[in-house]
């Protein structure tokens, strides 16, 4: 959930990103949903998306 709300607040911001799901092999054989996210953005956002994690965390 926390990986689909951040995607969509960047791409409200004009960032182009890429979120892929990966998780433990007992979530992948059972095909239960992936707990974790592999975020990938254009290495000439990295910093705007990492003020952007910043902001939201403080």
């Amino acid at each position: 959930m926390f990986g689909e709300s951040l995607k969509e607040s960047l791409e409200n911001e004009g960032i182009d990103c890429v979120l892929m799901p990966y998780g433990t092999g007992v979530n992948s054989k059972f095909a239960l949903p992936l707990e974790n996210y592999l975020l990938y953005v254009r290495y000439k956002n990295l910093d705007r998306v990492r003020q952007i994690l910043r902001d939201e965390n403080s």
